[in-house]
């Protein structure tokens, strides 16, 4: 379990790294958030044997990354709509203009 957590801790870093840059890859949030599902459902497997993992410091920091993780994609997914938008009216607008020509 330790290790499983630690290996989450890493990628959950590479993962925070990732979402702090301006324009980040889509491609590769959706790979790590693929690859970080698949750990989690692992370790939540592990945690149902065995409860007492719950316990750990390693639990309540991955716990944590994950809050801030939710945030930070909830963000940039907000910043994507606003950005969708203000397309959308450009073209309206460049499609309103045409009419004109």
């Amino acid at each position: 379990m330790t290790t499983k957590l630690q290996e989450l801790c890493d990628l959950d870093s590479q993962l925070i790294e990732l979402l702090n840059i301006d324009s980040p890859e889509t491609e590769e949030i959706v790979a790590m958030v693929d690859k970080r599902d698949k750990l989690v459902q692992i370790i939540l497997q592990e945690v149902k044997s065995d409860s007492s993992m719950t316990q750990s410091k390693l639990w309540d920091e991955s716990i944590k990354r994950t809050k801030f993780i939710i945030e930070r994609m909830n963000d940039e997914t907000s910043k994507l709509g606003q950005q969708l938008r203000r397309y959308r009216h450009g073209n309206k607008s460049v499609q309103q203009y045409k009419k004109f020509i």
